[in-house]
């Protein structure tokens, strides 16, 4: 099963920009949003309200992450690809911090459409193509920096953000406005953002 999800994995991370709006697209067009939420207007703005939260917080970790860490978009030819093992600033509190900013704004995203059954197609289906995409950088990083990111591995958590470490990580990092605002400029430009295990780093554009 996990080979058959690296290979996923590699097919997302090359068609990432096309196969991520097309999802979103295809769902939202099979299931139009529900007019009220239970009948209840106030139970709708509850719903939109805490779909903005959520969005807002990915987007919150997506700026912290990119402020203290330098990410370019992804991969050299679209292939999984990395120069350098990024250890610092977020990337010492979560292997894929990223992700997991994405991850949090794809489930906004769904929760203010509405409907629990694009909710739970839609984050299912985002999770599993995420885990897959991190599958196939693991085994990359693996090959390419062997002890040194098994240790990385077992000091940091694929997903969960062990906050306790968010201090140190970031002893003598400046944080870098500037920064943010370039990469999401990039990113709206070109599509879908580079999202990524954070030790995935290098300084080439595709």
């Amino acid at each position: 099963m996990k080979t058959v999800m690296i290979r996923l994995g590699n097919f997302f991370f090359r068609y990432r920009n096309q196969v991520f709006p097309a999802i979103i697209l295809a769902l939202f067009i099979l299931a139009l949003p529900p007019t009220e939420m239970w009948g209840s207007r106030t139970a709708n703005l509850i719903k939109a309200a805490t779909a903005i939260a959520v969005v807002l917080v990915g987007l919150a970790l997506r700026m912290v992450v990119v402020g203290y860490a330098y990410i370019q978009r992804g991969g050299l030819n679209k292939r999984v690809y990395a120069k350098d093992l990024v250890t610092e600033g977020m990337f010492g509190v979560c292997r894929n911090p990223l992700y997991v900013g994405n991850m949090l704004v794809y489930t906004g995203i769904f929760l203010l459409h509405g409907d629990p059954l694009v909710i739970a197609i839609g984050v299912g289906l985002f999770a599993f193509m995420y885990q897959c995409i991190v599958y196939a950088e693991e085994v990359f990083l693996q090959q390419k920096f062997g002890d040194a990111y098994r240790a990385y591995c077992r000091d940091v958590p694929r997903w969960a953000l062990r906050l306790e470490n968010f201090r140190r990580s970031i002893d003598g990092m400046a944080f870098n406005f500037k920064r943010v605002i370039a990469f999401d400029r990039l990113s709206s430009s070109v599509g879908h953002p580079r999202n990524g295990n954070g030790s995935v780093r290098h300084r080439r554009e595709p």
